[in-house]
């Protein structure tokens, strides 16, 4: 028996030992050639790089090798091998890298979003989803439909888009964090946010800070030495300042919130303020800017591709009719609308290379070695403007998504690192884009009698002003202002109508 299991064993080191050397000696998926020390960087444009790493997929096929510094970078281009890769094998490809600017430098690894696959990020991500479930997600109706209310009531005198969607989803997600609203787009608490957003970015785009991510080394250089660590550090502060102060605003608010929500959960227990706030503000910040996100492109789509709002309106005008608002009951009956909100995700990714993950350990997939540590980047821009899946992919057409509504979309992520918040932003996005386009018609803008042609690959233009929205008819008008009017806007009477839904 003794040599049986002597035998089997040195069997079994056998196998495993040649399946590990066989890992090894496969070859990494092919990609353009990298230089000596700085590898591909010098092929990478600071601007666009999505439509460079669109070229390479082309060239070099639905999976690409690239290398940065020392880092072994794998670009995924097709929605197969995202599933394969992302979802079939999550248990591998669901950590992050260590980004030393973003995490360490101003995050001081509190930011969930960033956080490597373990206990800590899983404790994070039960808290989260505690508010989030697809279940609890239609309890947040009430919100979406009074600020959506307050969108199309606002616009009625001040067409600039940008500001007032920003408004909107900011208060949609204060008030279920927070039970805070937002009344106005000129609120300080949005110029604080957008203060932090540009602190980031600052922090995190600078040549320097490229350089310390390329060749992590130079982040032990001492402080005088580093400024990015300084910079890291006024980011830190600008960012636990706001979400501090939302935290205690949080808890104090006669409302029932989120934060209230979490203090007595077992998951909460132990965790220091700094750490709370990160955990539910990044929840208000990113549900605040990828949903205002997509209402951008949605008012991109509406002027480089005008027919099919007029088929929206058409579909609207015969489902809910003239003397109303539509609401979350009409959703079901309004296909093409739901559609045209899907293919808004589609057409302009707001997250071109989406978002890194890091292999946790080697992994073999259609016979290439993909190593362990390797960053891992689902190409948002290349899976969803890919044309064997969908045709005519840099056209905008809803009508897609109705002739096969199992097409694949990459917008909110896959596996276990996939948008937690889905669910509430796609409720967002439907009560707020089927109001606007009852609401009103979006043109273009005329200068001089010349109309202002917009570049519907450049998503920071400035294409939103009054002139580019055209007046509802008044009997609309009458409708947009009975409705908000009799609206009730008190977050402690809606969160704790709410609240009783979830007991």
């Amino acid at each position: 028996m003794s040599l049986i299991l002597f035998a089997s064993t040195g069997l079994f080191v056998i196998v495993l030992w040649y399946s590990l050397r066989r890992k090894k000696d496969l070859p990494l998926p092919p990609g353009p050639p990298p230089l000596p020390i700085i590898g591909n960087g010098h092929q990478t444009p600071s601007i666009n790089a999505c439509r460079t790493y669109q070229n390479w997929h082309k060239t070099y096929g639905p999976i690409v090798a690239l290398r940065y510094g020392r880092k072994d970078v794998i670009s995924i281009g097709s929605h197969e091998v995202a599933r394969d890769l992302l979802e079939k094998k999550s248990s591998i490809y669901s950590s992050r890298p260590q980004f030393i600017i973003a995490s360490q430098c101003i995050a001081k690894n509190l930011h969930t979003a960033l956080l490597p696959y373990g206990p800590k990020w899983r404790n994070h991500h039960r808290i989260q989803a505690s508010f989030l479930k697809l279940d609890l997600s239609t309890n947040y109706r009430d919100v979406q439909d009074m600020e959506s209310k307050q969108l199309i009531h606002d616009l009625l005198t001040d067409g600039s888009f940008c500001s007032h969607f920003r408004r909107f989803t900011s208060s949609v997600m204060s008030t279920m964090a927070y039970g805070q609203r937002i009344e106005s787009p000129n609120a300080k608490v949005i110029k604080e946010l957008a203060a932090l957003t540009e602190s980031w970015l600052g922090s995190i785009n600078s040549s320097q800070s490229v350089m310390v991510e390329l060749f992590p080394v130079l982040n032990y250089l001492p402080r005088i030495f580093a400024p990015w660590k300084r910079k890291g550090d006024i980011a830190h502060e600008l960012t636990i300042a706001l979400y501090k102060k939302n935290l205690f605003d949080g808890r104090s608010s006669p409302s029932w919130n989120w934060v209230q929500a979490s203090l007595n959960m077992k998951e909460s227990k132990g965790l220091s303020d700094n750490e709370m706030s990160y955990i539910i503000g990044v929840l208000w910040e990113a549900g605040t800017d990828t949903t205002a996100g997509a209402l951008k492109v949605f008012v991109l789509a509406c002027l480089t591709f005008p027919e099919t709002m007029k088929k929206a309106h058409a579909e609207l005008n015969k489902v809910v009719g003239l003397d109303r608002l539509p609401s979350f009951e009409d959703m079901e009956n309004l296909p093409y609308v739901n559609a045209l909100v899907t293919e808004c995700l589609r057409w302009r990714p707001l997250t071109p290379l989406g978002f890194a993950r890091v292999v946790s350990e080697d992994d073999e997939y259609m016979g290439y070695r993909i190593p362990k540590g390797a960053m891992v980047m689902p190409n948002h821009w290349t899976l969803d403007l890919d044309e064997s899946v969908f045709k005519n992919a840099t056209e905008f057409r809803p009508e897609r998504w109705l002739d096969d509504p199992n097409l694949p979309l990459a917008a909110f992520g896959f596996g276990r690192r996939g948008c937690i918040g889905r669910h509430v932003a796609r409720n967002s996005l439907t009560i707020s884009i089927s109001r606007l386009i009852w609401a009103y018609e979006i043109t273009h803008q005329y200068k001089d009698g010349i109309k202002q042609e917009v570049d519907p690959w450049n998503m920071e233009q400035n294409m939103t002003s009054p002139r580019g929205l055209r007046s509802p008819i008044p009997q609309h008008e009458r409708i947009i202002m009975r409705e908000w009017n009799a609206a009730e806007k008190n977050p402690e009477a809606i969160m704790s109508y709410i609240h009783s839904l979830a007991l």
